[in-house]
């Protein structure tokens, strides 16, 4: 019940019907407004975060700027890693020529697994595999890795033994890599 109260004979009054109505629309009104003002300003999730992770990545990899072998390229260059086209190489081995499953969902272009005993760039795990915001995180992973444990490498053939060793999950990493290593050497000298 709602009751005013009359100054004149000072006491409260019950309100009518008519009257409630006559009181209640104008803080209805200005609850809605308020409330829609609030939640506009609570900021919606960005339209790309409401969609499903697999339509996500089909949005991700619909992008022909995203990555290319030249952008890869130009980053092993800017980051002066040692035996750039080695890991070209190992890049172009591990994703299948950049189409694997491990480099569309995680943007992880060497088969890097979550990295324990050094810094890493990755920010999760996905399928057993270090889980990367772009290539080029993955990217610069790598040349973390590099620094940690294959900075003392001086020659191909010690880089590559180290790889086949540490790095190779099968016996024959290396050969499967040289057949690559002989094309990439190519691109290196080209550009």
């Amino acid at each position: 019940m709602l009751y005013t109260y009359d100054k004149n004979q000072l006491v409260f009054i019950k309100l009518k019907l008519k009257s409630y109505i006559k009181w209640l629309t104008p803080i209805v009104i200005i609850t809605l407004i308020l409330g829609y003002i609030v939640s506009s300003v609570g900021g919606h999730p960005n339209p790309i975060e409401k969609i499903v992770y697999e339509d996500r990545l089909i949005l991700i990899t619909a992008e022909d700027t995203l990555f290319s072998e030249d952008l890869l390229i130009k980053k092993l260059k800017q980051l002066k890693v040692k035996f750039p086209h080695i890991i070209l190489a190992q890049a172009r081995q591990e994703t299948g020529n950049y189409t694997s499953n491990l480099f569309l969902e995680n943007n992880n272009l060497f088969g890097m697994k979550m990295a324990g005993a050094r810094p890493s760039t990755a920010i999760g795990v996905n399928n057993s595999h270090a889980l990367y915001e772009s290539w080029e995180d993955s990217v610069l992973d790598y040349a973390l890795y590099q620094s940690a444990f294959l900075r003392k490498l001086k020659t191909e053939k010690e880089y590559l033994q180290y790889l086949n060793k540490r790095y190779a999950e099968d016996s024959i990493y290396n050969i499967n890599l040289k057949r690559h290593i002989s094309e990439t050497k190519l691109l290196f000298k080209n550009k």
